[in-house]
């Protein structure tokens, strides 16, 4: 009980990191959650339904945490708790190891509470097979006092009281006798921790099969090569291709875009495209053809572009005040002419103007 008293006080004195207490409580102090090891040492364990002051998750009102017959009595109650609660349970399991009994034992809870509640304890020197020391009863008295300012402050002080009323045991004796009770399955455990398969005999079916499985599932993982993790290097070329593609499929559309510009329009009619967006802005006016040097065109119309229309040959009607121009001369069939047009220059074969915008030479762009 000494080491399980060093425990709850490592607990109760826990802290956060700036120092300020955190008031643990472990509110399950029982004979179940104390283990006496091959060591010699005994250790309490579960802090499963421990309580901290500043945790933000409360019990909820009229809802009791822990065993009945080791609780203090403001635990029973619902009230506010803290070490001396524990310190409290720590008497009871103390006491029923000196006297082989149960403190409180009732045939129904709402006796056992009652026991409790009333706080007529006796000392377990009146009930022990071996004589208890006096000292040793005023210990465990003061512990299990009903009021919580009337018990041991710390679980250290019931400590060195407890140590002061009688020596504890030398651990090799405790360590004997744990061994003298439990031996075989101590050898057990000795036997499972050192990686030795155990006999047949020495457990139980139920948990050979548990123990074949783990060892199974242990070579499993030792002998299956881990996955392969994929390099930031190939996850960097992958990125780098499919930039690449991006581009290339930019390039494409936009080649694409100029081809279909230069056909937008009527023939003879190439479509002005943007230098710098690939889009159509407007249709500019076809060139004029070359003039035929055997045809002699009157010098007014010299200016004026060619007439491509069922009407061209159509005399204009007269206005007043100006002079009919004369008619114009028949042309040439078609057969009769035997001069070829030279090609234009079409390196490049477009023009720039003030605006930035590229207009395409309409003989530069349609077939010859």
């Amino acid at each position: 009980m000494a080491d399980v008293l060093a425990g709850l006080h490592a607990a109760h004195e826990l802290a956060d990191d700036e120092g300020r207490p955190l008031g643990v409580v472990h509110r399950d102090v029982s004979p179940h959650n104390v283990h006496v090891g091959t060591d010699g040492l005994s250790r309490v364990l579960d802090f499963g339904i421990a309580k901290a002051a500043g945790r933000r998750h409360q019990t909820r009102t009229g809802e009791v945490k822990g065993k009945l017959a080791y609780m203090a009595p403001e635990q029973l109650f619902g009230e506010a708790v803290d070490r001396r609660a524990d310190i409290y349970a720590a008497g009871v399991v103390l006491w029923e190891a000196l006297t082989g009994r149960r403190l409180f034992d009732a045939s129904n809870e709402g006796a056992l509470v009652l026991q409790v509640t009333e706080g007529r304890i006796d000392p377990p020197s009146l009930f022990a097979d071996e004589p208890v020391p006096e000292a040793l009863d005023r210990v465990i008295l003061k512990a299990l006092a009903k009021k919580p300012e009337e018990r041991w402050a710390t679980a250290e002080d019931m400590a060195r009281a407890l140590t002061d009323a009688i020596a504890p045991a030398p651990r090799t004796a405790v360590k004997d006798a744990v061994l003298a009770f439990g031996g075989e399955q101590a050898e057990a455990r000795a036997r499972i921790k050192g990686n030795v398969t155990p006999t047949p005999g020495m457990l139980e079916p139920e948990a050979r099969a548990v123990l074949d499985v783990l060892t199974q599932q242990v070579h499993v993982a030792r002998t299956e090569p881990p996955a392969p993790a994929k390099s930031r290097g190939s996850q960097a070329l992958l990125g780098v291709a499919i930039l690449l593609a991006i581009a290339l499929v930019g390039v494409v559309a936009t080649a694409f875009v100029l081809m279909r510009a230069s056909k937008s329009g009527p023939a003879g009619e190439p479509a002005v495209v943007s230098s710098t967006t690939g889009s159509i802005v407007s249709a500019a006016p076809s060139a004029a053809p070359p003039p035929d040097p055997s045809s002699e065109p009157a010098p007014s119309e010299s200016a004026a572009p060619p007439i491509a229309s069922a009407s061209a040959s159509a005399p204009r009607p007269h206005r007043p005040g100006k002079k009919p121009a004369p008619p114009k001369p028949p042309a040439e069939p078609a057969a009769a002419r035997t001069q070829i047009t030279p090609r234009p220059d079409c390196q490049p074969p477009y023009t720039v103007d003030a605006e930035g915008h590229r207009h395409y030479k309409a003989e530069c762009v349609s077939p010859p």
